[in-house]
């Protein structure tokens, strides 16, 4: 009894499999290639449990793509390679292959990704802050070009609100004060 449920076990779990993760984009091409296969006398590719395309000369001569894939998917009869264009994000997922009637150990994982689209606005947007900030600095060290630090009446004291010392008597303030109300 053991013996048959290692058996089992071993028909189940292909010993050498691998998984090859391809990244697009959307709208742009993908090829997956079977590996270590030197000829092919049939294809099938899959996308999970769907075909995508397929070639067996002992039916046809021509390549049969299926489904969505149809109009975008070209297969090479030599080397058992499909190119998938005009990705989509619905495109993402896992592929298999059979050559010659057996299920290659190894499958293949497309990720589509949406283009970075955000990118560009956003490094013209920062680039807009800074060319404002830069220019508003700018203007005012352009504007206070000749005025010495003591002529700025923000930085002695002089200006509006002010209560630096004027000079009155008993430390009042030089503000408008009408006296006859204190």
């Amino acid at each position: 009894m053991k013996q048959q449920v290692w058996i089992l076990f071993f028909l189940a779990v292909p010993l050498c499999s691998s998984v090859q993760v391809h990244n697009a984009t959307v709208n742009g091409d993908v090829t997956l290639s079977p590996v270590g296969i030197s000829t092919v006398r049939s294809v099938v590719w899959k996308f999970g449990i769907d075909k995508v395309a397929e070639f067996d000369p002992s039916f046809s001569e021509d390549v049969k793509i299926f489904g969505n894939y149809r109009g975008r998917t070209t297969l090479d009869k030599e080397t058992g390679s499909i190119t998938i264009s005009k990705l989509t994000l619905e495109d993402s997922g896992t592929f298999s292959v059979e050559v010659d009637s057996v299920l290659m150990p190894d499958l293949y994982r497309l990720e589509v990704h949406a283009p970075n689209r955000w990118l560009i606005p956003v490094v013209v947007v920062l680039a807009s802050i800074g060319v404002i900030g830069i220019g508003a600095v700018g203007w005012r060290l352009y504007q206070n070009r000749d005025s010495k630090p003591d002529d700025d009446p923000a930085v002695n004291g002089t200006g509006a609100g002010s209560n630096r010392d004027t000079g009155a008597p008993n430390g009042e303030s030089g503000g408008l004060v009408d006296k006859s109300t204190v």
